[in-house]
């Protein structure tokens, strides 16, 4: 499928939107397991879509408009499609489904598949929490909480929206085999813990250009390390970042290319960045590669407690801490962050002084050079009002950031939805579905503002 520009920035603010093994290569080997501390784990699975699809197919297909609108796994599904820009496939989605009810032979495999993975479940926790919580700060707030839905025949492989894993359990990528299915689910529930930090960060806010790729190289970089980790717990050889990892010359290649695409960062807009970003940093993994050299990196140099530390930190940590114990031809690029600081951080700066003057001043000069901010440094906006409403709980600071959005987001249905979000905070259940549903008429798929009314109600 040929994604335009518009589609890919749509599917990259969804995936990295906090508000989506092989044996260990000898560079991974001996590291030493730190247990860490209680981590809150509060996960719960869901297979019953699977299920219906795989075993129950003749009752799927025998009224496909019942299961399409009442399977919880289905409704993630939709609004990953609307939100990437997509049309959901259900002439192709029943056509799959019907060339899979024909073939006995791959529904005895895919029955068994079912069985396996209802079984490995009820002991996946057991397996992987100390895996997890080595990797994590030891913070009041670091958890994993989400809730994942296995089901079959969508496009995408995984995704996560607003702490709702999907899997796509017959997607190619995972070989019909359980233990791919688990070492991806190690892989993403990482990220619930990994963002469950984010609110709490106290770093500068970058342009979004910067700090999307510092955030994915972080995160996705870790998180694939982390996944390394849990190689002999579920063995999945054949997935591409972990055979490039077996091979130093590669990841040395990978290093030079985003070495290349990073210097040039400051000549291209951030749609061109985010393009660019997807191809050579998701696409051929490469904040994947070599992301989790450098988490490795850093462990074998500092600790897996360093390590663990970038995650309460942020990625700018991340970043310098890895350049400061590299050797000077494995060095990333030395950005000057001092330069490439966004208009949101000015706003955050003026909003700590507690000054009303100064705010108004600063939101006005916003406001007045609005046509040059694009949309997607919005997104910069939305992560500092995250910071004021979810990790600080400053209300009132919050309201001042989303409300400034309702100017400058040509689509506000999220500043609308943490709108909602603070009214409920302050009790004002009224006020809040108003704001909720002024955000549903601009997005009737908007997961906050849908998670949100269903709390109230």
């Amino acid at each position: 499928m040929k994604l335009e520009m518009k589609s890919i920035t749509r599917i990259i603010v969804l995936l990295i939107c906090p508000f989506l093994f092989v044996s260990s290569s000898k560079s991974q080997q001996n590291i030493k397991t730190v247990t860490g501390n209680y981590l809150p784990v509060d996960v719960n699975y869901n297979i019953e879509s699977l299920k219906k699809l795989l075993i129950n197919t003749e009752v799927v297909l025998s009224d496909v408009s019942a299961f399409l609108k009442e399977d919880p796994a289905n409704k993630y599904s939709m609004q990953f499609y609307t939100r990437s820009g997509f049309a959901f496939p259900e002439k192709q989605w029943i056509e799959a489904l019907n060339k899979y009810a024909n073939d006995s032979v791959k529904k005895q495999r895919c029955v068994k598949l079912v069985e396996d993975l209802e079984m490995k479940l009820s002991i996946f926790e057991q397996n992987v929490v100390p895996i997890w919580k080595s990797f994590l700060p030891e913070t009041e707030h670091t958890r994993i909480k989400s809730s994942v839905y296995f089901t079959a025949f969508t496009s995408f492989d995984a995704i996560n929206i607003h702490d709702n894993i999907v899997i796509n359990a017959l997607n190619p990528k995972f070989k019909t085999n359980v233990d791919y299915l688990l070492n991806a689910l190690t892989h993403e529930l990482f990220h619930s813990g990994y963002f469950s930090c984010s609110p709490y960060l106290e770093e500068p806010l970058l342009e979004q250009k910067i700090y999307y790729v510092l955030e994915t190289l972080h995160n996705e970089g870790l998180t694939t390390h982390v996944t390394v980790q849990a190689s002999e717990l579920y063995p999945s050889p054949d997935i591409v970042e972990y055979k490039i990892l077996e091979d130093k010359s590669q990841v040395n290649k990978m290093r030079h290319n985003l070495n290349i695409f990073f210097s040039q960062i400051d000549s291209m807009t951030s749609d061109e960045v985010l393009k660019e970003a997807w191809i050579l940093g998701v696409q051929q993994r490469a904040f994947y590669v070599v992301g989790a050299e450098m988490a490795h990196k850093i462990e074998v140099e500092k600790g897996r407690e360093f390590l663990a530390e970038t995650v309460a930190k942020g990625p700018i940590y991340f970043y310098e801490l890895y350049n400061s114990i590299a050797k000077e031809d494995e060095k990333l690029y030395l950005f000057d962050f001092s330069n490439h600081l966004s208009p949101a951080n000015e706003l955050h700066l003026a909003i700590s002084t507690n000054n009303t003057a100064g705010i108004d001043r600063v939101k006005n000069k916003i406001l007045a050079s609005k046509e040059t901010i694009s949309q997607t440094e919005l997104e910069v906006f939305y992560r500092l009002g995250y910071r004021l409403l979810r990790g600080h709980k400053q209300l009132d600071n919050a309201e001042i950031v989303f409300k400034l959005l309702l100017d400058l987001a040509d689509n506000p249905s999220f500043a609308y939805a943490y709108l909602g979000e603070i009214e409920i905070e302050r009790g004002n259940l009224v006020q809040a579905k108003e704001y909720l549903s002024e955000s549903l008429k601009l997005d009737e798929y908007n997961p906050l503002a849908l998670k949100l009314l269903d709390s109230i109600n």
